[in-house]
């Protein structure tokens, strides 16, 4: 399965508490028909998770929430443990927040519910999954409306607006509620509060289809993009990221908002230094190319100078014609004159 199930972990300390909330809440109905030991190991980590935000002392309690939903059930019972704590409960809500997480997030304090600039909200009808006869369809549709009254009755009271507004968002699309932007949700009274945070996606687009979420428009995509240039960049540095937080290769991984500042950080310093470095690499190229320009015409001009000097030295060799006084010639001769003609008399003796 691509979607992870109850990450939920709890760092407890004296005055302050962080409660990180991933993947899909609870166990889902539509992975009810899974592997039953997967199921009781999920429901007893479950339950675990809520045991621990029971027990929190501390006076300040922040919330990560960073999930699409998942089992209703499930999810008013973090809602109800967060609530009956003696402390302040801040929600913070990042990437695709959607369905049962949104309920999550209505725990929070007086004006604390909180939503990065970078993330999409979606409230909507419940669904179940109903088999039987006319009377056991009958009994699960009297649930769900229950259900959806119970939805729409936290939202309402959490913002002071009249619960038929959010029943009426609720209902959009068949049911399937549509995704609203962090200025939206506030103007809905979902949100409180909208924060800066990097750019941080936890689910992928399939995750959306397969929890027959609505698609995200277009519009709201751009949107989200062009609210926040902080981005985290990984590529294959899940070992670098490990080096730079001191852990094992082995290690499980949680991230803090200043941890991924902390990243943030590293990779833009990392990107400027691979800016610079491009830069006076294609600087040393272009001084290289514009050296290799001049050396092929000194040398193409020293092969000129060589082939004219080649041809300097082989130049046209003048001889001078004379006559042989032997056959009727009357042209002097240069040279040892008289040797020669002492050659010619012994030869006719």
């Amino acid at each position: 399965m691509s979607s992870k199930l109850n990450q939920i972990t709890v760092k407890n300390e004296a005055k302050s508490a962080e409660i990180n909330i991933d993947g899909i809440i609870g166990v889902p109905e539509w992975w009810q028909f899974d592997n039953p030991d997967d199921k009781t190991s999920t429901y007893d980590r479950f339950t675990k998770a809520v045991n621990d935000i029971k027990s929190i002392k501390a006076s300040d309690v922040v919330v990560n929430i960073r999930s699409i939903g998942g089992n209703l059930n499930d999810a008013l019972l973090i809602h109800d443990a967060l609530v009956e704590l003696n402390a302040t409960v801040t929600t913070k809500c990042y990437g695709y927040t959607a369905s049962a997480a949104t309920i999550i997030a209505q725990a929070a304090s007086d004006g604390k519910r909180c939503i990065s600039d970078n993330s999409l909200y979606l409230i909507h009808r419940a669904s179940t999954l109903a088999w039987g006869n006319v009377n056991d369809i009958e009994a699960a549709k009297n649930i769900i409306e229950k259900s959806d009254d119970t939805i729409a009755g936290i939202y309402a009271k959490k913002s002071g607006r009249d619960i038929s507004e959010f029943e009426s968002l609720m209902n959009e699309n068949n049911g399937n509620g549509k995704w609203l932007s962090p200025d939206e949700a506030k103007e809905y009274g979902l949100v409180d509060e909208i924060f800066n945070a990097p750019a941080i996606y936890n689910l992928s687009l399939k995750d959306l289809r397969s929890n027959k979420l609505p698609e995200i428009p277009n519009d709201k995509i751009i949107n989200i993009k062009i609210q926040n240039e902080m981005k985290i960049k990984i590529r294959n540095g899940w070992q670098f990221i490990q080096n730079l937080f001191g852990k094992k290769v082995d290690d499980e991984m949680e991230f803090t908002a200043d941890d991924l500042q902390k990243l943030n950080d590293k990779y833009t310093e990392l990107e400027a230094q691979n800016t610079s470095r491009t830069t006076e690499i294609t600087d040393l190229k272009k001084v290289v190319d514009d050296n290799k320009t001049t050396i092929d015409n000194l040398n193409a001009k020293v092969q000129s100078l060589e082939s004219d000097l080649a041809k300097a030295k082989a130049g046209k060799t003048e001889t001078e014609q004379i006559e042989d006084p032997a056959h009727g010639g009357n042209k002097p001769l240069t040279g040892n004159q008289k040797a020669y003609n002492e050659d010619v008399k012994n030869f006719n003796e």
